[in-house]
């Protein structure tokens, strides 16, 4: 329950962010046309610690503009698709990107850090799974698609399952 209820949160936070972007002045245009400064600061003002990085993409899927902390590259789903949500796991960082199709097919999207590598705990930013298992004391494990019968969690998109989570076996699970 406390895994559902911080993802879920953070989705509904992330999806605020980029609704505010998509209904903005510099939202009623396609991004590849706008006053990249205004954009840049659109995309900072709605951030406001919803999300980890908001992202503006043109048609193409041209990064436009951005605002906050990402690590590593934006997955091609991003730049190519034109998914509700998706994920992206990463060597060091997993990623739930929340995205809105805005004016002329631009979108923005926003990343919401799920895990990062828990040797990187001293350096790296706040993520789901540190937060959960600092009040649970079970860490939840992050995967693309569906997961086994028994995963712990799942968040889905158009009836597809994009990503589920599994406990840490090696802790103890306080659900």
């Amino acid at each position: 329950a406390e895994l559902e209820a911080t993802v879920a949160a953070a989705v509904e936070r992330a999806s605020a962010a980029v609704r505010d972007v998509a209904r903005s002045p510099q939202g009623a245009a396609p991004f590849a046309d706008a006053d990249r400064e205004a954009l840049f600061a659109a995309l900072a003002e709605s951030l406001r610690g919803r999300a980890d990085a908001l992202f503006a993409l043109a048609p193409n899927g041209e990064l436009v503009a951005w605002a906050g902390r990402h690590q590593g590259p934006l997955p091609e789903v991003l730049r190519s698709g034109r998914p509700a949500l998706a994920f992206a796991e990463g060597p060091l960082f997993d990623y739930l990107y929340v995205v809105r199709e805005g004016a002329g097919g631009a979108r923005v999207a926003a990343a919401v850090l799920l895990e990062a590598d828990p040797a990187l705990a001293d350096r790296a930013p706040p993520s789901i799974a540190s937060s959960v298992e600092a009040r649970t004391g079970a860490r939840p494990r992050f995967r693309a698609g569906p997961g086994p019968p028994g995963a712990a969690w799942r968040l889905g998109s158009n009836g597809e399952d994009v990503v589920h989570a599994i406990l840490d076996v090696d802790r103890p699970a306080t659900w």
